[in-house]
């Protein structure tokens, strides 16, 4: 495999409640320990496009590209985990926010030909033991995971862990009562 040795990362703040001084922070770093960017993507999008009552700012879901998980060298990918553990009880959010992407934060890991990218989802409000323990979990199991999924030829699929069958599944979209736009 050719894989370019450090790769980009993207980070997709969307209705800002993430202070952005953690990620400029991160993202200065990040560039001077491995030379690759850091594109910091905002957005005004999701469940706050539906106007008063969807929580306006409150809401935040943060996205890191984790090439990293696959493609990176282990000092890059050490600092985006740490980067990861240290700001997700940082991020604001409300039910809404999992009719959004299911959850507060995802993880995403794309194909070689980019035609296929799984976002594994972490929910709101686990304790840093069980953001470690998820953490290991997509480290696991995304290579199988991205190997089945690429060659059913599918897009984005954004999967959640299910303790009672101790495996990643496809998220269930949102009820068609609930959807906010």
């Amino acid at each position: 495999m050719n894989y370019e040795p450090y790769p980009d990362v993207e980070i997709v703040i969307v209705d800002h409640s993430l202070p952005l001084a953690d990620v400029e922070d991160f993202a200065a770093e990040y560039s001077v320990t491995t030379a690759a960017s850091v594109k910091l993507n905002l957005s005004w999008g999701g469940p706050a496009a539906g106007g008063i009552g969807w929580g306006g700012p409150e809401i935040a879901v943060l996205i890191v590209i984790g090439e990293l998980l696959r493609r990176g060298t282990s000092e890059a990918y050490n600092l985006t985990r740490a980067f990861i553990v240290d700001v997700y009880d940082k991020i604001k959010t409300r039910n809404a926010a999992r009719w959004y992407i299911d959850g507060a934060m995802a993880l995403a890991v794309d194909s070689e030909d980019k035609l296929t990218t799984l976002l594994f989802c972490f929910p709101e409000g686990l304790s840093k033991s069980e953001l470690e323990s998820r953490i290991k979990l997509v480290e696991q199991h995304q290579e199988k995971l991205l190997e089945s999924w690429a060659e059913a030829g599918r897009g984005t699929i954004r999967l959640c862990w299910r303790d009672e069958s101790d495996a990643w599944v496809e998220c269930q979209p949102a009820p068609e009562d609930k959807v906010p736009f």
